[in-house]
Protein backbone atom coordinates (compact mmCIF):
# COMPACT_ATOMS: atom_id res chain seq x y z
CA UNK A 1 0.00 0.00 0.00
CA UNK A 2 3.03 2.25 -0.18
CA UNK A 3 3.44 4.80 -2.66
CA UNK A 4 5.87 3.61 -5.54
CA UNK A 5 9.30 5.71 -6.41
CA UNK A 6 6.91 7.07 -9.99
CA UNK A 7 4.06 8.05 -7.08
CA UNK A 8 7.11 9.89 -4.64
CA UNK A 9 8.01 11.53 -8.15
CA UNK A 10 4.91 12.82 -9.46
CA UNK A 11 3.69 14.19 -5.95
CA UNK A 12 6.97 15.51 -4.93
CA UNK A 13 6.91 17.64 -8.11
CA UNK A 14 3.47 18.76 -7.47
CA UNK A 15 4.51 19.69 -4.11
CA UNK A 16 7.36 21.29 -5.41
CA UNK A 17 5.40 24.08 -7.23
CA UNK A 18 3.52 24.73 -4.65
CA UNK A 19 5.98 25.03 -1.15
CA UNK A 20 9.50 26.04 -2.57
CA UNK A 21 10.58 29.58 -1.24
CA UNK A 22 7.28 29.05 0.97
CA UNK A 23 8.68 29.76 4.80
CA UNK A 24 7.96 26.89 7.13
CA UNK A 25 5.63 28.21 9.53
CA UNK A 26 4.66 25.37 12.13
CA UNK A 27 4.87 21.33 12.27
CA UNK A 28 2.72 19.02 14.80
CA UNK A 29 2.16 15.77 14.69
CA UNK A 30 -1.54 14.93 14.67
CA UNK A 31 -1.24 11.22 15.75
CA UNK A 32 1.76 8.47 15.99
CA UNK A 33 4.31 9.19 13.06
CA UNK A 34 2.19 11.32 11.26
CA UNK A 35 3.32 15.20 10.80
CA UNK A 36 1.99 17.99 9.34
CA UNK A 37 4.53 20.66 8.11
CA UNK A 38 2.75 24.14 7.41
CA UNK A 39 3.96 26.65 5.11
CA UNK A 40 3.15 30.05 3.99
CA UNK A 41 3.74 31.86 0.48
CA UNK A 42 2.52 35.21 -0.44
CA UNK A 43 -0.41 35.20 2.45
CA UNK A 44 -1.42 31.82 1.58
CA UNK A 45 -1.06 29.21 3.95
CA UNK A 46 -0.34 25.35 2.24
CA UNK A 47 -0.11 22.13 4.38
CA UNK A 48 1.88 19.11 3.41
CA UNK A 49 1.54 15.28 5.00
CA UNK A 50 4.20 13.33 6.37
CA UNK A 51 3.09 9.88 7.28
CA UNK A 52 5.96 7.23 8.55
CA UNK A 53 3.17 4.76 9.77
CA UNK A 54 3.49 1.94 7.93
CA UNK A 55 1.19 0.21 6.11
CA UNK A 56 -0.06 4.06 4.94
CA UNK A 57 3.87 5.72 4.60
CA UNK A 58 3.02 9.03 2.16
CA UNK A 59 4.16 12.45 1.45
CA UNK A 60 1.73 14.59 -0.30
CA UNK A 61 -0.44 18.19 -0.11
CA UNK A 62 -3.05 17.88 2.38
CA UNK A 63 -6.43 19.82 3.76
CA UNK A 64 -6.35 18.15 7.00
CA UNK A 65 -6.83 20.88 9.78
CA UNK A 66 -3.75 21.90 11.59
CA UNK A 67 -4.27 21.08 15.38
CA UNK A 68 -4.74 24.15 17.77
CA UNK A 69 -1.22 25.15 19.54
CA UNK A 70 -1.60 24.20 23.34
CA UNK A 71 0.68 24.78 26.35
CA UNK A 72 2.20 21.47 25.86
CA UNK A 73 3.18 21.79 22.11
CA UNK A 74 2.78 19.65 19.47
CA UNK A 75 5.18 16.81 20.07
CA UNK A 76 8.99 16.22 20.54
CA UNK A 77 9.80 15.63 16.66
CA UNK A 78 7.84 18.66 15.55
CA UNK A 79 9.58 20.97 18.26
CA UNK A 80 13.06 19.47 16.88
CA UNK A 81 11.79 20.49 13.51
CA UNK A 82 10.64 23.61 14.20
CA UNK A 83 13.48 24.62 16.39
CA UNK A 84 15.50 23.80 12.92
CA UNK A 85 13.49 25.03 10.18
CA UNK A 86 10.99 27.67 11.55
CA UNK A 87 10.77 30.90 9.27
CA UNK A 88 13.08 29.33 7.19
CA UNK A 89 12.06 29.28 2.85
CA UNK A 90 12.10 25.83 1.12
CA UNK A 91 15.06 26.51 -1.63
CA UNK A 92 14.68 22.81 -2.94
CA UNK A 93 12.31 19.86 -2.82
CA UNK A 94 13.65 16.68 -4.80
CA UNK A 95 13.96 12.80 -4.93
CA UNK A 96 16.94 11.17 -4.12
CA UNK A 97 18.83 8.14 -5.47
CA UNK A 98 15.67 7.32 -7.76
CA UNK A 99 13.63 5.89 -4.50
CA UNK A 100 11.17 6.68 -2.59
CA UNK A 101 13.75 9.30 -0.82
CA UNK A 102 12.26 12.90 -0.54
CA UNK A 103 14.74 15.93 0.65
CA UNK A 104 13.36 19.51 1.75
CA UNK A 105 16.55 22.00 1.08
CA UNK A 106 16.57 25.06 3.72
CA UNK A 107 19.55 26.00 2.85
CA UNK A 108 21.80 25.31 5.91
CA UNK A 109 20.21 22.26 6.86
CA UNK A 110 18.02 19.67 5.21
CA UNK A 111 14.84 17.18 6.43
CA UNK A 112 15.05 14.10 4.48
CA UNK A 113 12.15 12.14 4.46
CA UNK A 114 12.36 7.50 3.78
CA UNK A 115 9.40 6.42 2.87
CA UNK A 116 10.57 2.70 3.44
CA UNK A 117 7.86 0.21 4.08
CA UNK A 118 10.13 -1.84 6.58
CA UNK A 119 12.20 1.08 8.60
CA UNK A 120 10.64 4.55 7.54
CA UNK A 121 12.68 7.79 9.33
CA UNK A 122 13.38 11.73 9.33
CA UNK A 123 16.24 12.95 9.16
CA UNK A 124 18.20 16.44 9.92
CA UNK A 125 21.19 16.76 8.22
CA UNK A 126 23.48 20.03 7.57
CA UNK A 127 25.02 20.65 4.04
CA UNK A 128 27.64 18.43 4.71
CA UNK A 129 24.91 15.32 5.18
CA UNK A 130 26.09 15.15 8.50
CA UNK A 131 23.09 14.08 10.53
CA UNK A 132 22.60 16.10 13.43
CA UNK A 133 18.85 14.52 13.99
CA UNK A 134 16.87 11.10 13.38
CA UNK A 135 13.45 10.34 13.53
CA UNK A 136 14.93 6.60 14.38
CA UNK A 137 17.97 6.57 16.10
CA UNK A 138 21.25 5.38 14.30
CA UNK A 139 24.90 5.00 14.42
CA UNK A 140 25.83 6.35 11.36
CA UNK A 141 27.50 9.90 11.03
CA UNK A 142 27.12 10.68 7.57
CA UNK A 143 23.42 10.43 6.07
CA UNK A 144 23.66 7.99 2.82
CA UNK A 145 21.05 7.13 0.79
CA UNK A 146 20.75 3.65 0.81
CA UNK A 147 20.53 1.78 -3.01
CA UNK A 148 17.48 1.85 -4.79
CA UNK A 149 15.09 -1.44 -5.11
CA UNK A 150 12.65 -1.24 -7.86
CA UNK A 151 11.39 -4.52 -7.69
CA UNK A 152 9.83 -3.91 -4.14
CA UNK A 153 8.75 -0.50 -4.99
CA UNK A 154 5.08 -2.04 -4.35
CA UNK A 155 1.43 -1.16 -6.43
CA UNK A 156 1.37 1.15 -9.41
CA UNK A 157 -2.56 1.41 -9.19
CA UNK A 158 -2.46 3.85 -6.74
CA UNK A 159 -3.70 7.14 -7.76
CA UNK A 160 -0.54 10.12 -7.62
CA UNK A 161 -1.82 12.94 -7.47
CA UNK A 162 -2.01 14.66 -3.79
CA UNK A 163 -5.60 14.79 -3.97
CA UNK A 164 -6.71 11.37 -5.01
CA UNK A 165 -3.66 10.18 -2.67
CA UNK A 166 -5.13 11.57 0.18
CA UNK A 167 -8.80 10.49 -0.41
CA UNK A 168 -6.93 6.82 -0.89
CA UNK A 169 -5.59 6.71 2.53
CA UNK A 170 -7.91 8.63 4.16
CA UNK A 171 -10.29 5.92 3.20
CA UNK A 172 -7.34 3.12 3.74
CA UNK A 173 -6.75 4.18 7.24
CA UNK A 174 -10.38 4.61 8.40
CA UNK A 175 -10.94 0.97 7.15
CA UNK A 176 -7.50 -0.28 9.27
CA UNK A 177 -8.84 1.36 12.52
CA UNK A 178 -12.70 -0.15 12.15
CA UNK A 179 -10.44 -3.67 11.61
CA UNK A 180 -8.26 -2.45 14.52
CA UNK A 181 -11.39 -1.57 16.69
CA UNK A 182 -13.24 -4.01 16.00
CA UNK A 183 -10.25 -6.26 16.77
CA UNK A 184 -9.59 -5.15 20.11
CA UNK A 185 -13.44 -4.86 21.22
CA UNK A 186 -13.99 -8.47 20.10
CA UNK A 187 -10.84 -9.32 22.27
CA UNK A 188 -12.03 -7.85 25.38
CA UNK A 189 -15.74 -8.77 24.99
CA UNK A 190 -14.10 -12.46 24.25
CA UNK A 191 -11.89 -12.39 27.43
CA UNK A 192 -15.63 -11.34 29.70
CA UNK A 193 -16.57 -14.12 27.91
CA UNK A 194 -14.14 -16.84 28.86
CA UNK A 195 -14.05 -15.04 32.46
CA UNK A 196 -17.93 -15.79 32.99
CA UNK A 197 -17.62 -19.33 30.80
CA UNK A 198 -14.82 -20.26 33.75
CA UNK A 199 -17.24 -19.04 36.62
CA UNK A 200 -19.67 -20.61 35.50
CA UNK A 201 -17.94 -24.03 35.26
CA UNK A 202 -16.59 -23.33 38.89
CA UNK A 203 -20.15 -22.52 40.01
CA UNK A 204 -21.65 -25.40 38.42
CA UNK A 205 -19.15 -27.24 40.67
CA UNK A 206 -19.81 -25.96 43.88
CA UNK A 207 -23.51 -26.24 43.15
CA UNK A 208 -22.88 -30.29 42.78
CA UNK A 209 -20.56 -30.47 45.38
CA UNK A 210 -23.13 -28.32 47.86
CA UNK A 211 -26.04 -30.71 46.65
CA UNK A 212 -24.56 -33.33 47.42
CA UNK A 213 -25.46 -32.57 51.76
CA UNK A 214 -28.21 -35.23 51.90
CA UNK A 215 -25.66 -38.07 51.65
CA UNK A 216 -23.15 -36.55 53.26
CA UNK A 217 -26.06 -36.25 56.26
CA UNK A 218 -26.99 -39.70 55.62
CA UNK A 219 -23.38 -41.08 55.34
CA UNK A 220 -23.25 -39.20 59.23
CA UNK A 221 -26.65 -40.88 60.28
CA UNK A 222 -25.57 -44.69 59.16
CA UNK A 223 -22.07 -44.23 60.86
CA UNK A 224 -23.72 -42.98 64.36
CA UNK A 225 -25.96 -46.20 64.32
CA UNK A 226 -22.89 -48.66 63.71
CA UNK A 227 -20.70 -46.04 66.07
CA UNK A 228 -19.37 -49.26 67.72
CA UNK A 229 -18.38 -51.13 65.08
CA UNK A 230 -15.57 -47.58 64.35
CA UNK A 231 -11.94 -48.44 65.01
CA UNK A 232 -9.12 -45.35 64.56
CA UNK A 233 -7.17 -45.44 61.50
CA UNK A 234 -9.68 -46.65 59.06
CA UNK A 235 -9.97 -45.76 55.66
CA UNK A 236 -13.28 -46.67 54.61
CA UNK A 237 -16.01 -49.24 55.77
CA UNK A 238 -18.93 -50.84 54.62
CA UNK A 239 -22.13 -50.75 56.34
CA UNK A 240 -26.12 -51.69 56.17
CA UNK A 241 -28.43 -48.85 55.13
CA UNK A 242 -32.14 -49.93 57.08
CA UNK A 243 -33.56 -46.99 55.24
CA UNK A 244 -32.46 -48.11 51.91
CA UNK A 245 -33.37 -51.72 51.98
CA UNK A 246 -30.39 -53.12 53.57
CA UNK A 247 -28.16 -52.16 50.71
CA UNK A 248 -24.58 -51.74 51.75
CA UNK A 249 -23.49 -48.39 52.08
CA UNK A 250 -19.20 -47.63 51.46
CA UNK A 251 -18.44 -44.46 53.68
CA UNK A 252 -14.54 -43.02 53.16
CA UNK A 253 -12.98 -42.12 56.44
CA UNK A 254 -10.34 -40.28 58.10
CA UNK A 255 -7.51 -42.32 59.61
CA UNK A 256 -6.08 -39.37 61.31
CA UNK A 257 -9.80 -38.94 63.41
CA UNK A 258 -11.32 -40.59 65.98
CA UNK A 259 -14.81 -42.44 65.79
CA UNK A 260 -16.70 -40.11 66.96
CA UNK A 261 -14.72 -36.93 65.66
CA UNK A 262 -15.46 -39.12 61.90
CA UNK A 263 -19.34 -38.99 62.97
CA UNK A 264 -19.15 -35.06 64.22
CA UNK A 265 -16.80 -34.00 60.35
CA UNK A 266 -19.39 -35.76 58.75
CA UNK A 267 -22.65 -33.73 60.17
CA UNK A 268 -20.05 -30.66 60.21
CA UNK A 269 -19.36 -30.56 56.52
CA UNK A 270 -23.37 -31.85 55.68
CA UNK A 271 -24.39 -28.60 57.66
CA UNK A 272 -21.83 -26.33 55.55
CA UNK A 273 -22.80 -27.74 51.84
CA UNK A 274 -26.20 -27.31 52.97
CA UNK A 275 -25.73 -23.86 53.84
CA UNK A 276 -23.33 -23.33 50.62
CA UNK A 277 -26.13 -24.52 48.38
CA UNK A 278 -28.05 -21.74 48.26
CA UNK A 279 -25.23 -19.05 47.90
CA UNK A 280 -23.50 -21.59 44.47
CA UNK A 281 -27.13 -21.67 42.88
CA UNK A 282 -26.98 -18.02 42.92
CA UNK A 283 -23.28 -17.84 41.31
CA UNK A 284 -24.42 -20.11 38.94
CA UNK A 285 -27.73 -18.19 37.72
CA UNK A 286 -25.61 -14.87 37.75
CA UNK A 287 -22.59 -16.89 35.43
CA UNK A 288 -25.36 -18.29 32.86
CA UNK A 289 -26.91 -14.64 33.39
CA UNK A 290 -23.47 -13.62 32.08
CA UNK A 291 -22.54 -16.40 29.50
CA UNK A 292 -25.44 -15.18 27.66
CA UNK A 293 -24.78 -11.38 28.00
CA UNK A 294 -21.17 -11.73 26.68
CA UNK A 295 -22.49 -14.07 23.64
CA UNK A 296 -24.84 -11.51 22.62
CA UNK A 297 -22.13 -8.61 22.67
CA UNK A 298 -19.54 -10.73 20.42
CA UNK A 299 -22.58 -11.65 18.19
CA UNK A 300 -22.88 -7.54 17.76
CA UNK A 301 -19.49 -6.68 17.93
CA UNK A 302 -19.24 -9.55 15.10
CA UNK A 303 -22.11 -7.77 13.17
CA UNK A 304 -20.87 -3.98 13.04
CA UNK A 305 -19.94 -3.01 9.89
CA UNK A 306 -19.09 0.15 10.70
CA UNK A 307 -16.66 2.19 13.15
CA UNK A 308 -20.11 4.42 14.55
CA UNK A 309 -21.48 0.73 14.96
CA UNK A 310 -18.61 -0.19 17.04
CA UNK A 311 -18.69 3.04 18.99
CA UNK A 312 -22.06 2.64 20.15
CA UNK A 313 -21.35 -1.27 21.82
CA UNK A 314 -18.44 0.14 23.28
CA UNK A 315 -20.08 1.95 26.37
CA UNK A 316 -21.64 -1.12 27.62
CA UNK A 317 -17.86 -2.96 27.29
CA UNK A 318 -16.36 -2.21 30.45
CA UNK A 319 -12.47 -2.57 29.96
CA UNK A 320 -10.42 -5.46 30.94
CA UNK A 321 -9.22 -6.56 34.83
CA UNK A 322 -5.70 -6.42 35.38
CA UNK A 323 -6.09 -10.19 35.61
CA UNK A 324 -7.63 -10.16 31.87
CA UNK A 325 -5.28 -7.98 30.07
CA UNK A 326 -3.90 -9.35 26.71
CA UNK A 327 -0.33 -10.15 27.11
CA UNK A 328 0.50 -6.87 25.24
CA UNK A 329 -1.18 -4.89 27.92
CA UNK A 330 0.53 -6.54 31.08
CA UNK A 331 3.41 -5.96 28.65
CA UNK A 332 5.89 -3.03 31.03
CA UNK A 333 8.65 -0.69 30.35
CA UNK A 334 11.30 -0.36 33.46
CA UNK A 335 10.88 3.12 32.79
CA UNK A 336 8.73 6.32 32.78
CA UNK A 337 8.71 8.79 29.57
CA UNK A 338 9.03 12.28 29.91
CA UNK A 339 9.93 15.03 27.11
CA UNK A 340 11.76 18.12 27.96
CA UNK A 341 11.31 21.75 26.74
CA UNK A 342 13.59 20.99 24.14
CA UNK A 343 11.86 17.63 22.80
CA UNK A 344 14.57 15.31 24.56
CA UNK A 345 12.98 11.83 25.88
CA UNK A 346 14.14 11.79 29.53
CA UNK A 347 13.50 8.12 30.90
CA UNK A 348 13.08 7.61 34.51
CA UNK A 349 13.76 4.06 36.17
CA UNK A 350 10.41 2.67 38.24
CA UNK A 351 12.46 0.92 40.77
CA UNK A 352 15.82 -0.85 41.66
CA UNK A 353 15.69 -3.55 39.44
CA UNK A 354 14.18 -0.78 36.81
CA UNK A 355 16.83 1.43 37.12
CA UNK A 356 19.43 -1.18 35.97
CA UNK A 357 18.17 -2.25 33.08
CA UNK A 358 17.50 1.34 32.27
CA UNK A 359 21.22 2.28 32.97
CA UNK A 360 22.72 -0.85 31.95
CA UNK A 361 20.21 -2.37 28.94
CA UNK A 362 18.79 0.88 27.44
CA UNK A 363 20.96 4.14 27.79
CA UNK A 364 23.58 4.60 25.64
CA UNK A 365 27.25 5.10 26.73
CA UNK A 366 26.64 9.35 25.25
CA UNK A 367 23.20 9.30 26.83
CA UNK A 368 23.56 11.50 29.85
CA UNK A 369 22.49 10.39 33.64
CA UNK A 370 21.43 12.01 36.14
CA UNK A 371 20.76 10.57 40.22
CA UNK A 372 20.39 12.20 43.74
CA UNK A 373 23.70 11.98 45.65
CA UNK A 374 23.08 10.59 49.07
CA UNK A 375 19.53 9.56 48.83
CA UNK A 376 18.12 6.46 46.91
CA UNK A 377 16.02 7.29 43.91
CA UNK A 378 15.42 6.80 40.06
CA UNK A 379 18.42 6.84 37.66
CA UNK A 380 17.19 9.39 34.65
CA UNK A 381 18.36 9.43 31.41
CA UNK A 382 18.69 12.27 28.97
CA UNK A 383 18.29 10.61 25.69
CA UNK A 384 20.55 12.27 22.99
CA UNK A 385 22.04 11.69 19.48
CA UNK A 386 25.46 10.49 18.66
CA UNK A 387 27.81 13.28 19.56
CA UNK A 388 25.34 15.25 20.99
CA UNK A 389 25.09 17.22 24.10
CA UNK A 390 21.52 17.84 25.97
CA UNK A 391 20.66 21.44 26.45
CA UNK A 392 20.93 23.06 29.97
CA UNK A 393 17.24 22.96 29.93
CA UNK A 394 16.50 19.59 29.67
CA UNK A 395 19.52 19.08 32.42
CA UNK A 396 17.33 20.85 34.61
CA UNK A 397 14.11 19.15 33.48
CA UNK A 398 16.02 15.81 34.12
CA UNK A 399 17.18 17.07 37.85
CA UNK A 400 13.49 17.81 38.82
CA UNK A 401 12.39 14.30 37.90
CA UNK A 402 15.38 13.07 39.56
CA UNK A 403 14.43 14.85 42.65
CA UNK A 404 10.82 14.01 42.62
CA UNK A 405 11.54 10.38 41.73
CA UNK A 406 14.23 10.27 45.16
CA UNK A 407 14.01 10.09 49.09
CA UNK A 408 15.14 13.65 48.93
CA UNK A 409 11.80 15.27 47.64
CA UNK A 410 10.41 15.38 51.65
CA UNK A 411 13.69 17.87 51.88
CA UNK A 412 12.38 19.79 48.57
CA UNK A 413 16.45 20.16 47.35
CA UNK A 414 19.25 17.81 46.75
CA UNK A 415 22.63 17.95 45.25
CA UNK A 416 22.66 15.95 41.91
CA UNK A 417 25.36 13.32 40.05
CA UNK A 418 24.84 14.26 36.62
CA UNK A 419 27.54 12.37 34.41
CA UNK A 420 27.20 10.44 30.54
CA UNK A 421 26.22 6.84 30.98
CA UNK A 422 29.79 5.61 30.13
CA UNK A 423 30.72 7.01 32.84
CA UNK A 424 28.44 4.63 35.52
CA UNK A 425 29.24 1.01 36.13
CA UNK A 426 27.99 -1.85 38.46
CA UNK A 427 29.57 -2.64 41.94
CA UNK A 428 29.96 -6.34 41.67
CA UNK A 429 27.83 -8.19 44.66
CA UNK A 430 25.15 -5.38 45.40
CA UNK A 431 21.88 -5.32 45.27
CA UNK A 432 20.21 -3.83 41.42
CA UNK A 433 20.92 -0.17 40.61
CA UNK A 434 23.94 0.43 42.81
CA UNK A 435 26.95 2.26 41.01
CA UNK A 436 30.11 3.08 40.62
CA UNK A 437 30.40 6.47 38.87
CA UNK A 438 34.46 7.56 37.24
CA UNK A 439 33.41 10.84 36.23
CA UNK A 440 30.92 13.22 37.05
CA UNK A 441 29.15 16.88 37.69
CA UNK A 442 27.14 18.14 40.92
CA UNK A 443 24.17 20.48 40.56
CA UNK A 444 22.06 21.27 43.24
CA UNK A 445 18.30 21.34 42.48
CA UNK A 446 15.39 22.68 44.90
CA UNK A 447 12.23 21.38 43.93
CA UNK A 448 10.19 23.69 40.94
CA UNK A 449 6.66 22.30 41.08
CA UNK A 450 5.51 25.11 38.41
CA UNK A 451 8.53 23.49 36.15
CA UNK A 452 7.68 19.88 36.99
CA UNK A 453 3.86 20.56 35.84
CA UNK A 454 5.15 21.49 32.61
CA UNK A 455 7.06 18.26 32.42
CA UNK A 456 3.86 16.36 33.03
CA UNK A 457 2.08 18.37 30.55
CA UNK A 458 4.06 17.95 27.93
CA UNK A 459 5.13 14.21 28.83
CA UNK A 460 1.06 13.60 27.76
CA UNK A 461 1.15 13.81 24.38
Amino acid sequence: MSLTYEQVVAVTEECASTIVEARLVDCAEISKRRFLLRFEKNGVIITVMVCLQDPFLRLHLSKTRFPKKTAEGTGPTAARVLKTFEGQALKALEVLAKDRIVKFGFGKASLIVELFSKKPNLYIVNKGDKILWAYNRTDAVNYKAPTARPERLGDKEVPMSSATIEAFYTEQEASAGFVQEKRRLRDSVRSHLKHAQRFEKKSLKDVERCGAWPELQRDATVLQAYFHLLKPGQEEISLEDWDAGGAKRTIALDPTLEPHEQVEALFRESKKRHKGLEFAEANLAQARHDVEKWEKALAKVDAAESLEGLQSLEGSIPPLSPKQASPEQKRRLPYRTFVSAKGLRILVGRNAADNEKLTFHVAKGNDWWLHTKDYSGSHVVVVVEKGAEPDQESILDAAQLALQYSQAKKNGEADMTVTQRKFVSRIKGKRAGTVAISKHNTLYVKLDPQRLDAIKSRSKL
